[in-house]
C-alpha cells in the first residue's frame, strides 16, 4: 500500500475540461470540520463563486503534504468547469486535523460525518462522490458500512484492505508495514523517510540476518511503534480488523453505483478484489463495475502508462487515464452523462496480449477452467501415479537477500527494497529448495482471465508450520519465463480467523485461491509452469516452524524437517487454471 501522492484526483486533458471561458471559483483554505467527540478535521474545498449548488467530490486523505494547496489549485479550476465542488479532507492527525494517527481505526465514523456536513453547505446540492486510492481507496469502503445517503458513488481505485493484503496477507505479516507508518511521524508526511529503500533494505536485512523476534523490528529502526506492535498482536482476521470492513450484512446493503480499479501488478490488487467478490457474493443485485489491467500500484491510479514490466511490454490499447476515467463516471452518475468508453459492461478485463473484452460477471468471461494434476515435476490432465513429494524446510538457513542474483519476484508482489528486474530473467529458477511443475505444451492458444486455484495435500514432518509460495509462469517456446500469478499462504492461517498448526505426518488438505488475478493470452507452444517453494526472506516476517506465535519468534526457534505434497489416488493435489479456449 504504497503511495507518493503522485495521484491528482482531477487532472484532465484540456479536452476534458468544459469549453470556454474559465469559470470562477472560491477557495476556503483551512476548512475546520468538528465531529462529534470534539475531533476537528482540517482540509481545503472549491466551489463555483457562481452560487450553483453541484455535487462535491471528495477524498478523505491520509497523506497531508504542504504543497497540498498549491499543487490543488488546477484541480479547483477543472473543477469548478466541469460543475463540481472538490474537498480535501485530512483523516485524525493528518495536516492541520487534530487527534492522533492510527490508521483504518476511525474512519468509518469519521467519513459519515464528513459527508454529512458538505453535504448542508449551501454551495451543495446535497450530492457527494469519492474518489481515490490505496489508502483513499480503503476510506470509500469505510464510508460503506454505515453509508450517508448522500453518497452517491464511489471509484476506489487500488484499494487496501486492512487485514485481508495489508498488513497481513495470506496470513503473512509483511514488514513493509512499519516502513509504510513512517508516513506518519508527524502532521504532514515524510518523504525522504519513507523514500530510502536502500536503508529499508537494509534495516530488513539486519533483522533477518540476525534472527529477531518481528516483535524488534520497529526497535532495530530505532524506536517502538505502537501501531506496528498492535498489528502483529493480531495476526488472524480477527474483529480487530473485521470491524474495519463492511459486514457481509453491510455489503447486501449497498446498492449505489461502483468502479473498481486495480491492476495485475498492483500491491494492493487481492484487496480490491476482496471488497469486488463480497460484493458480488452478498448483494447479486449490485451496481459495481470493475476494471482490470496491466497496472502496479501507482499506474492504477493515475494519469500514466505502464509500458513494460519483466519481459512484458504493454501497448497503448491498454492505457487507461483513471483520473479522466472518474470524471467521466462522475458525469455518467451525477449528471446523466454516457457511461465511459472503456466501460462496456460490469466486468473489463485487458487480456495481455489479445486486447480488452468485456462481460456481465467474471465467471462469464473465463467460462473454461484447466484442470492439471500435480505429478512429478509435471502438472497433468490425468491423474497421476501415487506420490510424495518432499520439500526441505530449514529455517536456520540465511537466504542471499543482498546479493545480484535476488532478481526474481519475491513473496510480496510490490517491494522496491528488493527491486524487480526491469527485462526479463529465469533467475527464479535459482531458488532452493525448489519444486517445479511443467504442463504439457499447450497445442492452441488460452485465454487466462482469473485467479489460478491450486488444492493441495500436505504433510509435515518436525514443523509445525510454515509459509509457502505458489507462482505461475508462462514459458514460451523460446524459454521465457512470462510471471502470471503468485500465491503467498502462512499454512496455520489457511483459514483466516483461527490459527490451526501442522500435526505430524498428518496429510491435510489446503485449497489455496487467493493467487493474484491475470489476463493474458497463453500462446500455442507455451506451457504453464507451477513452483513452490517454503518462503525464507528479509521482505517478510519470517515463520521459523516452532508452531509459536510467529511475532515472537526468533532464529533460536528455528526447526528443520520437511513439507510433502501427496498426489495420486486419494490425494488429488491439482491447480486449475480458470480462462477461455481459443479457437474452439
Amino acid at each position: 500500500m504504497f503511495t507518493r501522492s503522485l495521484f491528482l484526483f482531477f487532472i484532465l486533458s484540456s479536452a476534458c475540461a468544459a469549453q470556454g471561458q474559465k469559470q470562477s471559483y472560491k477557495v476556503i483554505e483551512n476548512v475546520r470540520i468538528k465531529l462529534d467527540d470534539g475531533t476537528q478535521l482540517a482540509g481545503h474545498l472549491s466551489y463555483p463563486a457562481s452560487g450553483e449548488r453541484v455535487p462535491v467530490l471528495f477524498r478523505f486523505n491520509c497523506y497531508a503534504r504542504l504543497t497540498d494547496l498549491a499543487a490543488n489549485a488546477f484541480i479547483f479550476q477543472l473543477a469548478t468547469n466541469l460543475g463540481y465542488a472538490y474537498a480535501e479532507i485530512y483523516t485524525r492527525g493528518s495536516g492541520g486535523s487534530t487527534g492522533s494517527v492510527a490508521p483504518f481505526e476511525h474512519d468509518a465514523g469519521d467519513v459519515r460525518q464528513v459527508i454529512d456536513w458538505l453535504s448542508k453547505q449551501t454551495w451543495c446540492n446535497g450530492e457527494v462522490a469519492m474518489g481515490g486510492g490505496s489508502y483513499l481507496g480503503y476510506t470509500q469502503w469505510a464510508a460503506m458500512k454505515n453509508p450517508h445517503p448522500a453518497l452517491k458513488t464511489i471509484v476506489p481505485m487500488v484499494a487496501a484492505a486492512p487485514g485481508k493484503d495489508f498488513p497481513i496477507l495470506n496470513g503473512i505479516s509483511m514488514n513493509y508495514s512499519l516502513r509504510w507508518l513512517s508516513f506518519f511521524g508527524a502532521p504532514y508526511v515524510n518523504d525522504n523517510t519513507v523514500n530510502d529503500s536502500v536503508a529499508w533494505r537494509q534495516l530488513y536485512n539486519a533483522h533477518y540476518r540476525q534472527g529477531l523476534r518481528s516483535l524488534d523490528l520497529d526497535s532495530l529502526k530505532g524506536k517502538r511503534n505502537a501501531t506496528y506492535q498492535q498489528w502483529l498482536a493480531h495476526p488472524t482476521f480477527d474483529s480487530y480488523w473485521s470491524s474495519k470492513l463492511p459486514s457481509a450484512a453491510e455489503f447486501r446493503k449497498i446498492n449505489i453505483p461502483v468502479l473498481s480499479i486495480t491492476g495485475y501488478f498492483d500491491s494492493d490488487q487481492r484487496g480490491a478484489m476482496y471488497y469486488y467478490n463480497m460484493h458480488q457474493r452478498n448483494n447479486p443485485d449490485n451496481r459495481h463495475y470493475l476494471l482490470i489491467g496491466p497496472y502496479d500500484h501507482f499506474t492504477g491510479q493515475n494519469a500514466k502508462h505502464f509500458s513494460r514490466y519483466h519481459y512484458y511490454r504493454f501497448d497503448s490499447i491498454a492505457y487507461v487515464n483513471k483520473v479522466m476515467l472518474s470524471a467521466q463516471w462522475y458525469n455518467h452518475v451525477l449528471k446523466n452523462g454516457p457511461m465511459p468508453e472503456v466501460i462496456k459492461d460490469r466486468v473489463n478485463v485487458y487480456v495481455i496480449g489479445d486486447g480488452w473484452r468485456h462481460a456481465p460477471s467474471l465467471s462469464a468471461m473465463a467460462k473454461d477452467t484447466l484442470k492439471f494434476h500435480i505429478g512429478k515435476e509435471s502438472l497433468s490432465v490425468k491423474r497421476q501415479p501415487a506420490s510424495v513429494l518432499p520439500l526441505k524446510f530449514d529455517a536456520r538457513s540465511i537466504a542471499d537477500t543482498l546479493g545480484a542474483n535476488y532478481t526474481y519476484r519475491g513473496a510480496l508482489s510490490f517491494n522496491d527494497e528488493f527491486p524487480l528486474p526491469v527485462d526479463g530473467n529465469e533467475n527464479y529458477l535459482r531458488q532452493t529448495p525448489l519444486l517445479i511443475f511443467d504442463s504439457p505444451v499447450f497445442e492452441k492458444p488460452f485465454d487466462l482471465i482469473g485467479s489460478p486455484v491450486a488444492t493441495l495435500y500436505l504433510s509435515a514432518t518436525d514443523i509445525r508450520d510454515a509459509d509457502i509460495e505458489l507462482q505461475y509462469y508462462e514459458v514460451t517456446a523460446e524459454g521465457k519465463s512470462y510471471p502470471l500469478s503468485l500465491m503467498t499462504q502462512r499454512l496455520s492461517m489457511a483459514d483466516d480467523r483461527k490459527k490451526q498448526l501442522l500435526k505430524e505426518r498428518e496429510v491435510r488438505r489446503f485449497h489455496l485461491d487467493n493467487a493474484y488475478f491475470m489476463g493474458k493470452r497463453i500462446a500455442k507452444g507455451s506451457r504453464i509452469r507451477l513452483t513452490f517453494r517454503i518462503i525464507n526472506e528479509a521482505a517478510t516476517q519470517k515463520n521459523y516452524g516452532s508452531g509459536k506465535d510467529v511475532f515472537k519468534e526468533t532464529r533460536r526457534d528455528a526447526k528443520t524437517g520437511l513439507l510433502k505434497i501427496h498426489s495420486g489416488h486419494s490425494y488429488h493435489s491439482s491447480v486449475y487454471i480458470p480462462g477461455s479456449s481459443i479457437g474452439q
